[in-house]
């Protein structure tokens, strides 16, 4: 089984922005769009949901990521 996490934006269009800030460290970057790939099955909803509410419930980290708490 394999879920793949796709930045659409480019990490090099990114790093020549200037300073990076994450949503999630080293995996999401503010602003950029990504998408959750894979088959059916494998937990991309429970994973996007369970984001949004470590986000919104003010957790500071996700998965062992580092996390911005959002609102």
């Amino acid at each position: 089984r394999q879920m793949c996490i796709r930045d659409r934006a480019g990490v090099g269009a990114i790093l020549d922005a200037g300073p990076i800030e994450w949503i999630v460290t080293d995996v999401f970057v503010t602003g950029g769009l990504f998408a959750l790939t894979g088959k059916s099955g494998l937990g991309k909803t429970f994973m996007g949901i369970d984001l949004a509410l470590h986000m919104v419930a003010g957790r500071m980290s996700w998965l062992g990521f580092g996390l911005k708490p959002g609102n």
